[in-house]
Order: C-alpha cells, then structure tokens, then sequence
C-alpha cells in the first residue's frame, strides 16, 4: 500500500533499567492488503554496524511479536536483520518456541540513509493462517510489538533498545504487547493500541 498517507508511531519505551541514549530514535508505520502485512521503520543510528546472526538480539536488529490470536498467551518472535540485506543472508527468521519456522514469501528491503537506515517488511497473510491458524481480515485484532536494538559500539557489550509497547519482557510474555486492529478501507488501515 501507499504508505505516504500513514503517520509515523513513535518506538520509545525503554527496557527497564536502561537509560536514554543520545544518537538512537525510532518509529514505525504499518498497513495490510489482501496479501501481506506491511511494516516500515525508521532508525536514526550513529553507528551502523554489520550484524551477525549468532546472538542476534545482540545485534543492531528489530524484533517483531507477533500474538496470532490476540489472547496475549502465546507469540512468535521474529528476528528482522536490516543490516544484513546485502549479504545473502536471510534477513528475516523466526526464534518461536525455540524452533525456526519457514519464513517463505517474506520480502525485506533495507535503505542506508545519512543517519541510519529505513527498513520495510512485507509479512504474506498466508503465514498467519499457516502458522496461527488466523485467517487475518477486517476487525481481526493481533498482538504485536516492535523493539529496535541498537548495538553501540562493535564491542557488542553496550546494546540500547527502544520498544513500542513493551518494557522488554516481550520474549518471556505476550502480556507486554499491544494490539494491532485490522481495518478495511481503501488505505489498508490499522489502529494500534499499546
């Protein structure tokens, strides 16, 4: 969809503990079709570095919760690699239950930008029906959240994270997600609920 249209929401929710950072913000924008959920983030990052897929959350990458039924009992949590675009590695993969699922049909595209980077995901609405059992549609209500990670320097010893709704338990518990409201209209629009 056109997202031109669509505000930008702001990723600024601290993991508890963690202080502000100077040089590291974030938002996000989001919309659906009858194919795919659409997801676009902005990071403004003063030091972009080159991810590696082992211990990815230690990584500058941007973990995606998804809660198919909206029950805020059970998630996936899906681990989205912007930096690696370029390699041939896949950029996008999911951690649930411990086990990687088939993230087939999932298209990612990353834009370096002057203080950071742009990235954009497109989520096939089969996925959901496979996986989850949700045939997504007008007024289906999921659980979701964003958080960006930011690793700040190549040490890997000082990570800052910034979530949308949560306060970094998402990965323990779907209770720290918000919910995204699948609207129809010509926009694809959503409301999202933190």
């Amino acid at each position: 969809p056109d997202f031109a249209e669509k505000p930008f929401l702001p990723i600024e929710r601290l993991v508890r503990n963690e202080l502000p950072s100077e040089g590291f913000e974030a938002s996000f924008r989001c919309g659906w079709d009858h194919n795919f959920l659409y997801l676009e983030a902005v990071v403004t990052d003063d030091a972009l570095i080159p991810a590696e897929r082992a211990l990815s959350w230690q990584n500058d990458i941007i973990e995606v919760y998804l809660d198919y039924t909206g029950n805020r009992e059970k998630q996936n949590q899906f681990h989205w690699f912007p930096l690696l675009e370029k390699s041939g590695t896949p950029a996008f993969f999911s951690v649930a239950d411990g086990r990687e699922l088939s993230t087939a049909g999932v298209l990612t595209d990353t834009e370096i930008t002057g203080d950071g980077y742009i990235a954009r995901l497109a989520i096939p609405l089969d996925f959901f029906l496979e996986e989850g059992g949700v045939k997504l549609q007008n007024g289906s209500i999921i659980g979701f959240d964003l958080c960006v990670n930011n690793l700040a320097d190549s040490s890997r010893n000082h990570i800052r994270h910034r979530f949308w709704s949560g306060d970094g338990t998402n990965w323990q518990s779907a209770a720290a997600n918000g919910q995204m409201i699948f609207r129809r209209d010509e926009a694809g629009s959503m409301d999202l609920q933190d």
